[in-house]
């Protein structure tokens, strides 16, 4: 059966990755297809990615109302983890402090662990990535208010 995905559920897929069997992450976690651990293992994609669209909009809101970038980073992140009501850089984000939200998602041990080692990879990769694309976000948003873009 083929599935269409969307914009964000392609931006998950290409983050993610796709492994038909099991392996394990980088965590050391049993891991299958498109990143799936623990509950989600036996489960579609499609159904996984439903799941953390439900806790992402539960936090942020309906998703279709960002821009499909900022949709494919907000369910990256989400689907990785990285997305908790508590967090900093959720509330900079909620607040349409984008720039501020930006520099407090790179404030993760993780990320930080890597970065000190000199370490480039798939996380460090993810979230300066995601970083990146809210100040550009910050930067269409300040400029779309200004009347310089449509």
């Amino acid at each position: 059966m083929n599935v269409k995905l969307t914009e964000p559920q392609k931006a998950v897929v290409h983050a993610e990755g796709y492994v038909p069997g099991y392996y394990k992450d980088i965590k050391g976690n049993v891991t299958k297809g498109v990143g799936q651990t623990g509950e989600y293992i036996n489960q579609t994609f499609v159904q996984t990615y439903e799941k953390h669209q439900e806790k992402a909009e539960a936090i942020f809101g309906e998703l279709g109302k960002f821009h499909p970038k900022i949709q494919g980073e907000i369910m990256k992140a989400t689907y990785r983890g990285d997305v908790n009501v508590n967090h900093k850089w959720v509330h900079d984000f909620k607040k349409g402090n984008y720039e501020a939200a930006a520099a407090d998602f790179l404030i993760n041990n993780e990320y930080l662990q890597y970065k000190r080692k000199g370490i480039k990879n798939g996380v460090t990769e993810r979230f300066e990535t995601f970083a990146n694309t809210l100040v550009q976000y910050a930067a269409y948003i300040k400029y779309k208010k200004q009347g310089l873009i449509k």
